[in-house]
């Protein structure tokens, strides 16, 4: 089973500094990196049960989630966004 994103790097960027300006946070001059976190019990389930069972449980979950994190440099400011593979927001923690 592959996993395959459907937004690149800089558009993934770009998500989540938007997110962050709605929710108030300047984040110009930050740093940010991504990673790709795997559910491994998700990604295992799926590649072991193809067919119907597996659109069902795509739709309410992912096997794997991109995670932004916006830092700043000249405090210890930042901020996480993460979202599907889409570049869909799922959520922030408060």
């Amino acid at each position: 089973m592959d996993v395959r994103l459907e937004i690149d790097r800089d558009r993934a960027f770009s998500i989540a500094r938007e997110f962050a300006q709605k929710e108030g946070w300047v984040t110009d001059g930050w740093r940010e990196t991504l990673k790709l976190e795997t559910d491994r019990t998700v990604y295992r389930y799926l590649r072991e049960h193809p067919g119907a069972g597996r659109e069902a449980v795509e739709a309410v979950t992912s096997p794997a989630v991109l995670q932004v994190r916006l830092r700043s440099s000249g405090t210890k400011d930042s901020l996480r966004v993460w979202m599907d593979l889409k570049g869909q927001n799922l959520r922030i923690p408060r």
